[in-house]
Protein backbone atom coordinates (compact mmCIF):
# COMPACT_ATOMS: atom_id res chain seq x y z
CA UNK A 1 0.00 0.00 0.00
CA UNK A 2 1.22 3.09 -0.89
CA UNK A 3 2.15 6.28 1.60
CA UNK A 4 -0.75 8.99 1.54
CA UNK A 5 0.10 12.30 -0.18
CA UNK A 6 1.54 14.48 2.56
CA UNK A 7 0.03 17.52 3.48
CA UNK A 8 0.80 20.76 2.65
CA UNK A 9 1.35 22.04 6.27
CA UNK A 10 3.93 19.07 6.72
CA UNK A 11 5.66 19.98 3.84
CA UNK A 12 5.87 24.32 4.55
CA UNK A 13 7.56 22.54 8.10
CA UNK A 14 10.11 20.27 6.45
CA UNK A 15 10.94 22.87 3.72
CA UNK A 16 11.06 25.32 6.70
CA UNK A 17 12.93 23.13 9.45
CA UNK A 18 15.97 21.99 6.67
CA UNK A 19 15.79 24.58 4.43
CA UNK A 20 16.03 24.31 0.98
CA UNK A 21 18.50 26.41 -0.37
CA UNK A 22 21.37 23.82 0.34
CA UNK A 23 18.73 20.89 -0.35
CA UNK A 24 16.79 18.69 2.15
CA UNK A 25 18.71 17.41 4.84
CA UNK A 26 21.64 19.87 4.80
CA UNK A 27 22.51 21.49 8.22
CA UNK A 28 21.12 25.21 9.01
CA UNK A 29 23.06 27.55 11.56
CA UNK A 30 20.03 27.68 13.53
CA UNK A 31 19.90 24.26 14.74
CA UNK A 32 23.07 25.37 16.71
CA UNK A 33 22.57 28.54 18.43
CA UNK A 34 19.72 30.70 20.55
CA UNK A 35 18.19 32.92 17.77
CA UNK A 36 14.56 34.79 19.30
CA UNK A 37 13.88 35.74 15.61
CA UNK A 38 14.17 32.12 14.22
CA UNK A 39 12.36 30.80 17.08
CA UNK A 40 9.59 34.18 16.39
CA UNK A 41 9.33 32.92 13.48
CA UNK A 42 8.71 29.65 13.90
CA UNK A 43 6.07 30.48 16.55
CA UNK A 44 4.38 32.98 13.94
CA UNK A 45 4.41 30.19 10.57
CA UNK A 46 3.72 26.97 12.99
CA UNK A 47 2.21 27.83 16.66
CA UNK A 48 -1.31 26.88 15.59
CA UNK A 49 0.05 23.28 14.06
CA UNK A 50 1.81 22.96 17.38
CA UNK A 51 -1.76 23.27 19.24
CA UNK A 52 -3.53 21.02 17.06
CA UNK A 53 -0.48 18.40 16.79
CA UNK A 54 -0.55 18.26 20.99
CA UNK A 55 -4.51 18.32 20.95
CA UNK A 56 -4.10 14.90 18.63
CA UNK A 57 -5.46 16.56 15.61
CA UNK A 58 -2.97 15.83 13.10
CA UNK A 59 -2.60 12.10 13.26
CA UNK A 60 -3.59 11.32 9.75
CA UNK A 61 -0.37 12.91 9.38
CA UNK A 62 1.21 9.91 11.00
CA UNK A 63 0.12 8.16 7.27
CA UNK A 64 3.79 8.50 5.60
CA UNK A 65 7.22 9.09 6.59
CA UNK A 66 7.57 12.67 5.52
CA UNK A 67 4.05 13.73 7.38
CA UNK A 68 5.25 11.96 10.23
CA UNK A 69 8.69 13.60 10.77
CA UNK A 70 6.68 16.93 10.28
CA UNK A 71 4.99 16.16 12.80
CA UNK A 72 7.69 14.85 15.09
CA UNK A 73 9.30 18.19 14.29
CA UNK A 74 6.45 20.53 15.13
CA UNK A 75 5.20 18.56 18.08
CA UNK A 76 8.83 18.07 19.84
CA UNK A 77 8.78 20.19 22.85
CA UNK A 78 9.42 23.70 22.97
CA UNK A 79 12.62 25.87 23.48
CA UNK A 80 12.63 27.80 26.79
CA UNK A 81 12.12 30.83 24.43
CA UNK A 82 8.77 29.70 23.34
CA UNK A 83 5.86 29.23 25.60
CA UNK A 84 4.05 26.15 25.70
CA UNK A 85 0.92 25.24 24.81
CA UNK A 86 0.04 24.67 28.99
CA UNK A 87 1.02 28.20 29.32
CA UNK A 88 -1.21 30.17 27.07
Amino acid sequence: MPDAPVPREAREILEFWFGMAKGLGSPRIEWFRKDPKFDAEIRRQFGELHAAAAARGLNAWRASPESMLALVIRSSPPAPSVPSAAAT
